[in-house]
């Protein structure tokens, strides 16, 4: 669905960038139940819970024109959370209830099944809105954008309380002709894109199916290693340990990326397969870093090829720049400098108009930096985000959850000499 997002400081503008912020996608609705291009516009916003591959169901959020702020949720979010998904949801409903307060909204929380109690035109938006999982006992389905279908095959019968995303054998892509595809994984998020691929024409054969693979693959090898107690307290290992964590969440929000019509476009447009040559001097200098002398873990080692195409994809981008500088021991710096430039503690930061209008809208209206400064880093994450200031940020919230973070924000910008920035933010 396109979608002409508006920069303005309305309450439907500020919320569509809020549930953004958290990698939601919301659908955008007017008060009967039709789709809206202009976010501005929209009274009812619509996603689905997730925590890591496990979707709880849909969530709706009613801006009524009497100042309500009203959330709608099923059951399966009240009873069968994860202890990890329950502190997101809580979480979530804690910058929630922030933003009402900040909006001057009334707050409340109702089960799904009386939304049609609240609003007219409920049968409009049923077939967008509510389009979910359903099937049998050994087998689930879900129809995708673009006439696709991924089917799980379950490994037991599920019981009518289990979660559809549980207990997976196998996992399929349908295309709309009905052929079907099997995947190579066990990833919905993985399915997800893959769904997206398939629907744009291709399979999980092909050489984009097969970097759809490798990125749920390098997912599950860094979320094994970085389960792992740390081996030492070495600085070089604790950058590989930063490393492998930012890795990670990049090759999640790629997959997520992939998973949308205009993702999806987006990412194959710039994307150009990767030429990994398996240099094994690099596997063995990470290895060296990693590996203490005696150990077996294969977590560690399966990891060792995961940063070493890491490392081959930065040097690759900076070939020309290391032939010029480098002489004889440029393998050696580029991995000195690989280490630095991904764990340097920036990753975000508003050199643009637009993402400094973003940081503008930001710094308008108060703050709370929220439970361990939740709210406001993630508000921040994919226009300010960098190490201190979160760490400011995380300092700030011990001392009280609900001050307002803006002025520790402006204190980063000027300890950092950034005084264009606090120049354009006035």
């Amino acid at each position: 669905m396109n979608r002409t997002i508006l920069m303005e400081n309305n309450t439907s503008s500020q919320l569509f960038k809020l549930l953004l912020s958290r990698d939601y996608d919301p659908k955008t609705l007017d008060s009967s139940g039709k789709s809206v291009t202009d976010v501005s516009d929209a009274d009812i916003f619509s996603f689905d819970f997730t925590h890591k591959d496990d979707n709880y169901g849909t969530v709706v959020i009613l801006l009524g024109n009497e100042k309500n702020f009203e959330i709608y949720f099923g059951d399966n979010i009240g009873n069968s959370l994860s202890r990890e998904a329950k502190n997101n949801w809580y979480d979530l409903l804690y910058q929630l209830r922030m933003f009402a307060k900040r909006n001057l909204l009334s707050f409340g929380l109702k089960n799904i099944n009386k939304l049609k109690h609240s609003m007219k035109g409920l049968s409009a938006i049923n077939e967008g809105l509510f389009e979910g999982w359903n099937g049998t006992s050994k087998s689930s389905y879900n129809k995708q954008k673009g006439k696709t279908k991924i089917i799980v095959r379950h490994n037991k019968r599920l019981g009518e309380t289990d979660q559809r995303f549980r207990n997976i054998e196998s996992i399929f892509i349908e295309n709309s002709q009905g052929e079907r595809f099997k995947v190579p994984f066990k990833s919905i998020g993985g399915a997800r894109a893959m769904a997206r691929h398939v629907a744009e024409g291709g399979t999980p054969y092909d050489i984009f199916g097969a970097h759809i693979t490798e990125t749920v693959n390098s997912i599950n090898v860094l979320n094994n290693f970085l389960r792992i107690k740390p081996i030492n307290e070495s600085e070089s290992y604790s950058k590989i340990l930063e490393t492998c964590g930012s890795y990670n969440k990049k090759l999640k929000k790629n997959l997520k990326l992939m998973s949308g019509v205009r993702g999806y476009k987006s990412y194959t447009e710039s994307w150009t397969p990767s030429e990994i040559d398996n240099d094994n001097g690099i596997v063995e200098q990470i290895s060296n870093l990693l590996i203490p002398e005696g150990s077996s873990d294969s977590r560690i080692t399966d990891v060792l090829p995961v940063l070493a195409s890491y490392l081959q994809e930065y040097r690759n981008e900076n070939q020309q720049v290391n032939e010029s500088k480098r002489g004889n021991m440029k393998e050696a710096l580029l991995f000195e400098d690989w280490a630095e430039t991904l764990t340097e503690g920036t990753w975000a930061f508003p050199d643009t108009d637009d993402q400094i209008k973003v940081l503008k809208d930001i710094m308008s209206t108060e703050l709370p930096v929220g439970i361990d400064a939740t709210n406001a880093t993630e508000v921040l994450y994919d226009v300010l985000g960098d190490d201190k200031l979160f760490d400011a940020l995380g300092k700030l919230a011990d001392e009280n959850p609900d001050a307002d973070a803006r002025d520790t924000i402006t204190d980063f910008l000027k300890d950092q000499g950034y005084n264009d920035i606090l120049d354009s933010l006035k």
